[in-house]
């Protein structure tokens, strides 16, 4: 009778385990879960509306993340979600006024402040976002000085608005801290080349594609200097490397066209433009 009992005991045992790994397996239901036993979890409820912002149920996560901020309106982590959640959305507005709420609840966390600048950024105002994407990448960079991205950030505003010299600093002084980001290198190979400096524009490239080979843009860009310099040969090898790497990039097929025309080939230049979608 024991002997059976244990036996059952065990398979009841088994059962259950086996339930609740099915529950653990699944992030949703397994904070759903959670919730259900204590309502007042506003950790959970931010991690349940991340879990579903993944699986894009956003109106069901951001659902959740009003939830969070219900129990908890400091909760700066279930802010950003919700503002990143928007961004996604385009609704950058929303995302803006989200961030700064964040940050006036905690004026520390570089996190808001990059967002925040994303936000301005993809905005599309330049005029009026560029101090405030400005403002909140600097107050970043201040926070955590070690992150190269915000470097990057920084610089690719300063090029847009002109101010190359800024942007060849910033991207100078992440390359300092991070000398193995290709994307550091390839910009700043871009504003070398802007700037009439083809030498030092030809060894940033070729710094970035000892980092990255498989990015078809250095590629492009490093063939649009040797072709301005004369180097027809090397020019012809990157704007083909580029379309071997993406068979779909218009930008290094034009450029192509453009070489082919340069070289007299003007039969190849026109098979080229034709495949260029108008």
């Amino acid at each position: 009778f024991f002997y059976w009992l244990f036996i059952i005991f065990g398979l009841f045992l088994s059962a259950v385990t086996f339930s609740y790994s099915k529950v653990w397996a699944d992030p949703i239901k397994f904070y759903s879960r959670i919730i259900s036993l204590s309502p007042n979890s506003f950790a959970a409820y931010n991690n349940l509306g991340a879990e579903l912002e993944k699986a894009g149920l956003r109106e069901e996560a951001r659902r959740s993340f009003l939830c969070a901020l219900s129990i908890n309106p400091n909760d700066v982590i279930a802010y950003n979600n919700l503002g990143k959640s928007y961004l996604k959305d385009g609704q950058f507005d929303k995302a803006i006024k989200l961030f700064k709420q964040a940050i006036e609840k905690d004026p520390h966390q570089a996190v808001l402040y990059y967002n925040l600048g994303i936000a301005h950024k993809l905005a599309g105002d330049l005029t009026a976002s560029t101090g405030e994407y400005e403002k909140s990448f600097k107050m970043a960079k201040k926070l955590i000085p070690w992150d190269s991205s915000i470097y990057l950030e920084l610089a690719l505003l300063y090029r847009k608005i002109g101010k190359k010299n800024e942007a060849v600093q910033e991207l100078q002084e992440g390359i300092s801290i991070d000398p193995n980001d290709p994307l550091l290198h390839l910009n700043l190979g871009l504003l070398y080349k802007e700037q009439g400096l083809p030498s030092k524009a030809i060894n940033e490239y070729l710094t970035a594609l000892r980092l990255d080979p498989n990015l078809a843009a250095i590629y492009n860009n490093l063939g649009v200097v040797y072709a301005n310099t004369g180097n027809l040969k090397s020019a012809l090898f990157c704007f083909l490397k580029a379309l071997e790497l993406d068979l779909n990039y218009n930008e290094a097929r034009f450029n192509l066209g453009l070489l082919y025309i340069q070289m007299g080939q003007n039969l190849k230049a026109r098979e080229e433009f034709k495949q260029i979608p108008e």
